[in-house]
């Protein structure tokens, strides 16, 4: 996995320690993560932004592989525009 994560670090002219600290995670994992070990993400959440069909999926997809997600959305229910928009006798 290529990442850019030593870059954008060092334009911060933040250390390893310094990137640990704001992410609540280890120096070694903050290594790990800029050696392109994907293991090391792992711990990390990742939140996913809309609760429609493709969000619903990838938040599905990425937590078999042992990711934590979060979907955010403006609506308090899933679905999207499919749930929003559709009528329910279009859907059988």
């Amino acid at each position: 996995m290529k990442n850019q994560l030593k870059v954008l670090r060092a334009q911060r002219d933040w250390s390893q320690a310094d990137l640990a600290d704001r992410l609540d995670v280890s120096r070694q994992t903050v290594n790990a993560i800029e050696d392109g070990d994907e293991s090391a993400l792992l711990p990390l959440a990742l939140a996913i932004v809309g609760a429609g069909p493709a969000g619903v999926a990838a938040a599905h997809d990425l937590s078999t592989r042992g990711y934590e997600c979060v979907i955010y959305d403006a609506s308090p229910s899933f679905g999207g525009m499919l749930a929003k928009s559709v009528p329910s006798c279009s859907i059988t």
